[in-house]
């Protein structure tokens, strides 16, 4: 999780030999993580290049076939923010409910202990 994490690759490099850390197990995360600098390297290509003037004109199909990858990678992402916001919204009522439902448990046990103190 680290590799996808927004920290320069030198310096958890460093912190994975320090710790001891496999190289099989560093590889893969490498192979991982990589892909976490695909699409913004993509779309400023894209981009750069749909912004070059000195460039010979673009073909109307490539320019709807840019336009429209920019406006499905907007898509995609907002999709998982709102995603994840749902999910942590849920997990978050759920545990708000566990911690209700212990005090509760604690609340009705204090009571009794002392019904149990008075007899």
């Amino acid at each position: 999780m680290t590799r996808l994490a927004p920290f320069p690759y030198g310096g958890i490099n460093v912190l994975f030999a320090i710790a001891g850390m496999k190289t099989w197990v560093n590889a893969l995360s490498s192979c991982i993580g990589f892909n976490k600098s695909i699409i913004p390297v993509y779309v400023g290509s894209l981009l750069k290049d749909l912004a070059d003037t000195n460039s010979p004109k673009k073909h109307p199909l490539e320019i709807i076939a840019t336009v429209i990858g920019v406006v499905l990678a907007i898509v995609v992402v907002a999709y998982c923010w709102f995603q994840m916001k749902k999910y942590l919204k849920e997990e978050q009522d759920l545990r708000a409910d566990d911690y209700n439902s212990e005090t509760d448990i604690l609340m009705n046990s204090d009571v009794s202990l002392e019904e149990s103190e008075n007899v």
